[in-house]
């Protein structure tokens, strides 16, 4: 059966490619446990979202006039999220936003632009590296876990537009 980590010490190794331990899959199916809070918040915003190698979470941003999509993967202690604008003046913006915005736990973002592969080719998006110890670090429950991923993962997309 599947458990929810209770604080940050048991989330365990993620593992790192789709070559991955027992212990390693376990460890993405209990944080994949963690985004339900998300998923119910996202729901309510109309917007879509759907898994990716078990503890990933895509996100498309619905009616936002300026954030297309949004890839959040947590991995080796750190939770990436990367936002994929409209376009480059969307871009710009969102990323001048998101640097602003101070978060409970996140007291600054640092968005920086990454290059990744797509069918279309070449893509820049914004990736915002938070570090899961300082996010979790006073966690003592699943619950509460879920409660500050879902507080930081929107606070970033609202942030973005």
């Amino acid at each position: 059966m599947v458990r929810a980590p209770q604080c940050y010490e048991e989330i365990g190794d993620l593992g790192t490619n789709n070559r991955m331990t027992e212990a390693q899959r376990d460890a993405r199916h209990g944080f994949a446990t963690l985004w339900r809070r998300t998923r119910l918040a996202l729901q309510d915003r109309g917007w879509d979202h759907h898994s990716g190698s078990i503890h990933q979470l895509y996100v498309t941003c619905g009616d936002s006039q300026q954030l297309e999509w949004a890839w959040i993967a947590p991995g080796k202690g750190v939770l990436r999220i990367r936002l994929t604008f409209r376009d480059a003046t969307s871009h710009r913006a969102g990323v001048a936003r998101v640097g602003s915005t101070t978060l409970e736990r996140v007291p600054q973002m640092r968005p920086r632009d990454v290059k990744v592969r797509r069918a279309s080719g070449v893509e820049t998006v914004a990736e915002v590296r938070i570090s899961m110890e300082e996010l979790f670090s006073d966690c003592n429950t699943a619950e509460q876990m879920e409660e500050r991923l879902a507080g930081t993962l929107l606070g970033v997309l609202d942030a973005a537009g």
